[in-house]
């Protein structure tokens, strides 16, 4: 899965970069989504965070996120960060397959588009 997004001045943490947790957010979104993709719902159960160089407000950022295998329950992923084909930022993630209707309550798979 891609997507991109441009770092607007709300999302500052240290002048003029973007705050670190908002990435966090915005890897934790990315990779928990791959599961609905492959119409399975996931929850993290495991986040890293490689921060490799300060992401400037005003930038372009491109994402990118995979689903690197899958045991069991468990969905294994990765997703990159990119200004200009740099890498700015790197995730690895478990995320694990659940039942939406027992773990969020009757009718969360009709919600999530997910059921029939």
């Amino acid at each position: 899965m891609t997507g991109q997004f441009e770092v607007l001045p709300e999302l500052e943490g240290g002048p003029g970069v973007i705050h670190g947790g908002v990435m966090a957010a915005i890897f934790d979104e990315l990779q928990g989504i791959l599961g609905i993709v492959t119409q399975l719902v996931a929850v993290t159960a495991h986040l890293e965070i490689d921060y490799r160089k300060p992401i400037p407000v005003g930038a372009t950022v491109d994402l990118t996120a995979t689903v690197e295998g899958r045991i069991g329950r468990k969905l294994y992923t990765t997703a990159s960060a990119r200004i200009d084909g740099q890498l700015v930022a790197g995730s690895q993630g478990i995320f694990v397959v659940i039942d939406p209707d027992a773990h969020y309550g009757e009718g969360a798979s009709r919600t999530l588009g997910i059921s029939p």
